[in-house]
């Protein structure tokens, strides 16, 4: 009798055993924490003081809202995203010293991104050395060639052409040839756009290149500048990189002489014209236009747009929040093409700067497909916006090709 009881005990357990082992492989699995998860930071010297604060303050919830996204949703399994931000201003020796502490610390960033012209050129040599994408807007014949800096803009002189080419094409309607001239900041990152191409370029169109007028960063007075803008009697202005808080010093000086109403003011995809109206009201500004690749908000997904009204930042600023987005999608698409690739566990910044350049036909929080194939540049069409006499911005349902005017382009003038 005890024999029969000892068996029926052991058959009892093994039948145990094997639902036991049957239910945990049906179980689901438990979700990785944080820490049991692959922290995949990413470096950023950002301008959050100074002249490019007015951009970058808004960009950068923007970027934040995106790596909390892909975070909660688990976008890249497996992966923490980090975004180690140094603010620098626009100073290329904090710039330098804030890559080394942000390269030096552990884990070690696998995708760098300098939110200046000058920071860009200031650590070219750096993340050449180090083998590490530098993933932004920084669009220079000299940092492409180092091969490192990935770009989503357009060519910075291209876009000079292209709002000249939207203002002849849509806009000029006179016989004479139009007066053309151009605005920039006086850095390293305004002066980045004028390549001897762009007069050859915009007289080809039949037009009149007047010259260029140089704004300085943290601008309070540009008066000489307005007067020369008179002196020429401009009917457009096309703009370099310069950001609203000191465009709109020169608009409101050009008010002051009689210019409103006279002229119009194209502007690239680095600027923002609409919070260039909170700085100017609507009256100054009328028929602005703008060529840029970011979504609008009434495009945005409910989740993007409840993280931007959750931020507090002025409505204004929806355009520099949407830039800080769409180059945080980069970084997901390049970390994702890698994870592929690697496995999460094993990236590296060389196999973000590989994956990178297989970035095809992706357009995920951006108005334009992008493609990273061929060059180092992500896009070469953008959509035109202009602003209203409310102050509104509207997308004119017109796309503008952006020229290639770089060394061996096909859109040269010789």
């Amino acid at each position: 009798m005890k024999q029969k009881f000892n068996l029926i005990t052991a058959i009892a357990m093994i039948l145990l055993l094997m639902t036991l082992v049957i239910l945990g492989a049906c179980a689901p699995k438990a979700t990785p924490t944080a820490s049991e998860k692959t922290t995949l930071p990413i470096l950023s010297l950002i301008g959050l003081t100074g002249a490019y604060s007015a951009v970058w303050i808004p960009g950068q919830e923007g970027e934040k809202a995106v790596i909390n996204w892909a975070n909660e949703t688990e976008y890249i399994p497996g992966a923490e995203l980090e975004l180690r931000a140094f603010d620098v201003g626009d100073d290329a020796a904090r710039g330098v010293t804030a890559y080394k502490k942000g390269m030096g610390d552990s884990p070690r960033p696998v995708i760098m991104v300098a939110h200046s012209s000058t920071l860009a050129f200031a650590t070219s040599e750096l993340i050449a050395r180090d083998e590490i994408p530098h993933i932004n807007g920084c669009t220079h014949p000299a940092l492409q060639e180092k091969g490192w800096t990935i770009s989503y803009q357009a060519r910075y002189d291209g876009q000079l052409c292209a709002q000249a080419d939207y203002f002849l094409e849509n806009i000029w309607k006179e016989s004479r040839p139009a007066k053309i001239g151009y605005m920039a900041w006086n850095n390293m990152a305004g002066k980045a756009a004028m390549s001897g191409q762009v007069p050859l370029y915009i007289e080809s169109k039949g037009a009149d290149y007047m010259g260029e007028v140089w704004i300085p960063p943290n601008a309070s007075d540009t008066m000489a500048q307005a007067l020369k803008l008179k002196e020429w009697d401009v009917d457009c202005i096309i703009c370099g990189v310069i950001y609203p808080s000191d465009e709109q010093v020169l608009i409101k000086d050009l008010d002051k002489i009689g210019m409103t109403g006279k002229f119009l003011v194209g502007h690239p995809s680095t600027c923002d014209i609409c919070s260039m109206v909170r700085f100017t009201g609507p009256e100054l500004t009328s028929g602005f236009f703008q060529l840029h690749p970011y979504l609008t908000r009434d495009e945005w997904p409910s989740w993007l747009e409840s993280s931007f009204v959750s931020s507090e930042l002025p409505d204004e600023t929806w355009m520099s929040y949407a830039c800080g987005v769409g180059m945080a999608s980069m970084w997901l698409e390049t970390l994702r093409i890698a994870t592929n690739d690697v496995g999460v566990e094993n990236i590296t910044s060389k196999d973000c700067y590989n994956a990178v350049r297989k970035i095809k036909d992706y357009d995920f929080l951006w108005g334009n497909a992008m493609d990273l194939t061929e060059d180092l540049i992500g896009m070469h069409n953008y959509r035109v916006f202009e602003l209203e006499s409310d102050g509104a911005m509207t997308y004119t349902g017109k796309i503008q090709y952006i020229p290639n005017l770089w060394p061996g382009g096909k859109d040269r003038v010789e």
